[in-house]
């Protein structure tokens, strides 16, 4: 009776919800814990020189309520008022209200959920107040949006002869009316004039430039990092070629150039920037920090009509604060080859980066084992596991290839647990299924591999499930959305590109699963004992999970997955797949490394940036080329860059999975590139040990003529078109390349 009486108290508080100021994520959750907004009087800091590192100067102007990074050596000042616009003194206009905020906020109104955008000069200088203190190495300064009750609290810093700026959540002040969704900060810190000659740097997958000219309309860009949140299902399916790996973005203008590095809160963040703005006259990029998350609801009103309300989490997310170090560059190094040099070192110095030699590959072999394929047996439907490719099979194509070229070979065998392909059991049940071979198969498989110097990795998803079993359910394991339900990630309609979830859909486990998931794979791996484990989702996939304050709107994604990287790598090779930055530090190799951007029409340059700081220090492959529209093009690329050229395989493509979801298969067939393969593995067998374990400093393209320069002093010229170029050592034959 009390178990009724519980439920119907929760649909009745469901309903409620209509009138309510607030939506709640759950029946039954805590009290809002944000800091009640109290009106206060705040004081001003009055010196000028708040901070001195021997080189740079923190500087405060009261009177505009603006922080200034002087450096006392060059004279460059950055602030996030552009200096030559300070220094014009303007007092109206709509560019004043843009260039003048030093952060940018975004709320909404609990008595009717409507949204709104204010910047913080009209919300904070114009019609509130600013208040500034002194504090180690800086200054701290409170935005009060007095008319919607909304303190901001912001830290400005010298730290290691750079300018951190620090958005403090845990001192963030709300009233009732009024509750904050995000803050951008600084918006202008990283800006430059809208001319021909400066552009924007972006993380956008490869990395990707923006220029800052004016031309039409405006140009906007936003992209959360670390990718859109999976716990959303889009209610359409947009195509992005590839998303945000890396924390950081950029500028370069004049002689020099401005690094922004995302240090704490990258997983709540976005990269959003403007260009083309004429009324502006600058362009800027900035990060966006999502500090509440909010969903749809459909809820049925008395006509029986469904209704989508948003609903919005009641407390801020856990994390003390969101950081960013901003980072000048000089001469030489003032463009985005010397950013891609600063950030590796940030990395090595910050992050732990380190040399990786576990996995030494000219080319890396993606192996696909089955799927699960609907059968009817007297009118009644099953699932089969269609087996595609056996153990055998795979030594089989190892040893073919290696007759023709004596090569280490990087292989992943995917899709060889229960279920297949298919995400039926979280990480296809901790084994490599009977269908597919016997124990002695594969110890004869891994002895081949590690007496010709491979490396054999098994592929595991500890993220998506369709069924119960091996310690995972769909009530009590599942990720929740920030409305009250549980994650879904279903098929879409090829005709309506809507999402089927009552055909067939996958859950997303609960982060609070994920580190004893991990340990279950540790333990179970044992039996499987191949050289490696491969884990293609969980280094390039960051959600929420609503069930816990601790992972609102994506919060500590980075921490929770580096966590289970450093016990997964303890005892073995790792192998992940498109990693973000936080991934790619734990990996002995990055698999499906991003070789363009998100294809945002806004941008203008596709730039190797993520090469750039990895190559050198953990080796990469390219997207699978045999899935690529232009593969040969591709492996040229892959082929510039010094990357680990990559291929799925497939032994047969059975009729059964030919009018089916599965296409990854009709692209695979080994038969269709068994001469692309060993041709290719040839050219590399010839170029990486001249490049072997050097990194990138420079990438140049002129035509079809890419030039790659190597710190070991190696240049790589590879022609991309279809007829013979020359360059500084010589003539580069078409589609061929040249040492020099």
């Amino acid at each position: 009776m009390k178990k009724q009486l519980r439920t119907k108290s929760c649909l009745v508080f469901a309903l409620l919800l209509l009138v309510t100021p607030l939506l709640l994520t759950s029946c039954g959750q805590p009290e809002s814990t944000v800091k009640v907004y109290e009106p206060l009087y705040l004081e001003n800091v009055t010196e000028s020189v708040v901070a001195d590192d021997g080189i740079n100067q923190l500087v405060w102007d009261a009177n505009e309520k603006a922080v200034f990074f002087y450096n006392t050596y060059t004279g460059r000042i950055w602030s996030a008022i552009p200096y030559d616009f300070y220094l014009q003194q303007q007092d109206s206009g709509y560019n004043v209200m843009e260039m003048k905020s030093p952060i940018h906020i975004a709320y909404y109104a609990t008595n009717n959920r409507q949204e709104r955008t204010i910047t913080g000069y009209e919300g904070a200088i114009l019609d509130g107040q600013v208040g500034s203190t002194l504090i180690e190495n800086g200054i701290r300064v409170e935005y009060d949006f007095t008319e919607l009750q909304l303190r901001i609290p912001v830290e400005y810093t010298l730290e290691n002869y750079a300018l951190k700026v620090s958005l403090d959540i845990e001192g963030i002040a709300e009233g009732d009316a009024y509750k904050l969704m995000s803050v951008s900060l600084a918006p202008y810190m990283v800006s430059a004039p809208e001319d021909d000659v400066s552009y924007l740097f972006l993380p956008s997958g490869s990395g990707a430039l923006m220029y800052t000219d004016v031309r039409g309309d405006i140009r906007k860009y936003s992209e959360p990092v670390f990718g859109i949140d999976a716990i959303e299902q889009p209610a359409t399916r947009t195509y992005y070629a590839e998303t945000a790996h890396l924390p950081i973005f950029g500028v370069r203008r004049d002689d020099a150039a401005l690094l922004g590095i995302i240090s704490k809160g990258a997983g709540l963040a976005s990269i959003d920037a403007v260009a083309g703005d004429s009324r502006v006259g600058w362009a800027c990029a900035y990060p966006t920090f999502q500090l509440r998350g909010s969903d749809m609801v459909d809820i049925q009103n008395r006509e029986s009509y469904a209704q989508k309300v948003k609903s919005f989490s009641r407390n801020l997310v856990d994390l003390d604060r969101a950081e960013v170090l901003y980072q000048p560059l000089e001469g030489d190094e003032a463009n985005y080859e010397g950013m891609a040099n600063a950030y590796r070192q940030w990395l090595i110095d910050n992050q732990g980066l380190e040399k990786t030699t576990a996995v030494n590959a000219y080319m890396a072999l993606e192996f696909l084992g089955g799927a699960t394929v609907p059968e009817k047996v007297f009118g009644v439907s099953y699932d089969t596991l269609q087996v595609v490719t056996s153990l055998q099979q795979v030594q089989e194509i190892l040893t073919e290839i290696d007759s023709q070229v004596q090569a280490p070979v990087a292989t992943v065998l995917s899709g060889f647990g229960q279920g297949g392909l298919d995400q039926e059991y979280l990480a296809g049940g901790y084994q490599i299924h009977s269908a597919f071979g016997s124990k002695e198969d594969l110890a004869g498989l891994k002895e081949w591999t590690q007496s010709h110097n491979g490396t054999l990795f098994t592929n595991f998803d500890l993220l998506y499930f369709r069924k119960n079993a091996y310690g995972v359910s769909k009530m009590q394991d599942v990720a929740y959305r920030a409305n009250n339900v549980a994650s879904k990630k279903g098929y879409y309609s090829a005709v309506t590109n809507r999402p089927d979830l009552e055909k067939r859909y996958y859950s997303l486990v609960k982060r609070s699963r994920l580190s004893s998931l991990a340990d279950t794979l540790l333990n179970k791996f044992g039996a499987i004992d191949t050289a490696g484990i491969a884990l293609n989702s969980l280094g390039a996939i960051a959600y929420s999970d609503y069930r816990d304050e601790a992972t609102f709107a994506r919060n500590g994604i980075e921490a929770d997955v580096q966590d289970i990287l450093n016990r997964v790598g303890e005892d073995g090779r790792l192998v992940m797949s498109g990693a973000n930055s936080y991934a790619a530090l734990a990996s002995d190799i990055i698999w499906d490394s991003p070789f363009e951007s998100s294809r945002y029409k806004v941008l203008d340059e596709e730039i190797p940036f993520y090469q750039m700081v990895f190559r050198g220090y953990v080796p990469m492959t390219s997207p699978l080329i045999n899935r690529e529209a232009e593969p040969q093009q591709t492996f040229l690329k892959a082929l510039s860059l010094g990357v680990i050229p990559a291929y799925s395989v497939s032994a047969t493509y059975p009729d059964s999975l030919r009018d089916t979801d599965h296409t990854a298969f009709a692209n695979a067939y080994w038969e269709g590139f068994r001469e692309d393969i060993i041709e290719n593995l040839s050219i590399v067998n010839t170029v990486f040990p001249a490049i072997e374990g050097a990194s990138i400093t420079g990438y140049t393209k002129d035509g079809d003529l890419t030039v790659t320069e190597f710190d070991n002093g190696v240049r790589l010229f590879v022609n991309f078109g279809d007829k013979a170029v020359h360059s500084d050592a010589g003539r580069v034959e078409a589609g061929s390349y040249l040492l020099g």
